[in-house]
């Protein structure tokens, strides 16, 4: 029995998802089969843990409230200047598959703390906000599913230089949506970096 003829396709019946459309459409491509809580809070730590082990950053504080979490560092603060991807560097990390990672000099710091990169994250939460502060001049800029909602906007009082990032991940794209605060220490020592002159405090709470 002759097999039957294939259907006919054509380039109309092929989707082309992009940007961040893609990891929502596709996520298991970026994220694996089991996706777990532990491991966006590691990968939204990467540039705070690059910036301590630079020695430009000497406290990161994570703090986890069920799905929801911040990473806030006291470093230099994600520039706001337009770069290469066409817009703010701290825009380009939040939505930019790899960006964090190519922002990166050391080769060892982009395969030390990049895994997924802050744009999956980003595009996997419901909603997600980003501050950078310089000392002097303090920025926020919001996210809902991985897009801004509008530009960066300067806060009336300025804040301490560094950065804080908020991320309220969707359940529906978790394997494990309970955070592991020994496994995420656990993740930090196993990476080859100096963060003898860090402060690393996790609060599962989200209070303080």
């Amino acid at each position: 029995m002759a097999n039957p003829d294939p259907p006919e396709r054509s380039l109309q019946d092929i989707t082309v998802y992009e940007g961040l459309e893609a990891v929502r459409k596709r996520h298991e491509m970026y994220v694996g089969p089991t996706p777990a809580l532990t491991d966006f809070v590691f990968d939204a730590m990467c540039l705070a843990l690059a910036e301590g082990h630079c020695g430009t950053c000497s406290e990161i504080a994570v703090r986890v409230d069920g799905t929801t979490f911040s990473v806030l560092d006291n470093g230099l603060g994600l520039s706001l200047e337009v770069g290469r991807f066409g817009r703010p560097f701290a825009e380009a990390a939040m939505t930019v598959l790899h960006a964090c990672r190519d922002h990166k000099e050391h080769e060892k710091l982009k395969h030390e703390f990049c895994g997924i990169g802050l744009a999956v994250v980003n595009a996997l939460s419901k909603t997600a906000s980003v501050m950078s502060s310089n000392g002097e001049r303090s920025f926020k800029q919001t996210y809902i599913t991985g897009t801004p909602q509008g530009e960066f906007e300067q806060l009336p009082e300025s804040q301490p230089s560094g950065t804080v990032l908020a991320f309220e991940i969707d359940e529906a794209y978790l394997d494990d949506p309970i955070f592991d605060a020994a496994r995420l220490r656990s993740r930090i020592e196993e990476a080859d970096a100096d963060f003898s002159r860090v402060s690393i405090t996790i609060d599962e709470g989200g209070e303080g």
